[in-house]
């Protein structure tokens, strides 16, 4: 009885890939094939949006340094000895041309 069970399972298996036919594994193996292809397509499209997106915040990068070395130009003109000066007769203050230091201990003062 048990090698009847036996060759019943094996006729069974047998019988299951008997009835798979030519059409259905070019199938399967086409929609693998496809799906594989599409998902290659879509990982090297997602890489490239990446770099172009990588190159603008570069260039954006670049940029924004360009603009901060600018400021850092202008913030140190603003604070040259001739706008000093300038800035000087405009809010009325004096000017000091003879200044005589006075050295007292550790402090300093200051004589006109």
């Amino acid at each position: 009885m048990e090698t009847n069970k036996k060759s019943y399972r094996n006729e069974s298996n047998f019988n299951f890939f008997k009835k798979i036919s030519h059409f259905k594994i070019f199938f399967v193996l086409s929609f693998v094939f496809l799906f594989s292809v599409g998902f290659y397509v879509w990982t090297v499209s997602e890489s490239a949006v990446k770099n172009y997106k990588i190159r603008d915040l570069q260039a954006k990068f670049e940029e924004l340094q360009k603009q901060n070395r600018q400021l850092e130009v202008a913030s140190a003109g603003g604070q040259s000895a001739g706008n000093l000066n300038s800035k000087i007769e405009i809010l009325g203050m004096e000017r000091t041309d003879n200044v005589e230091y006075i050295l007292v201990g550790d402090k300093v003062m200051v004589k006109r």
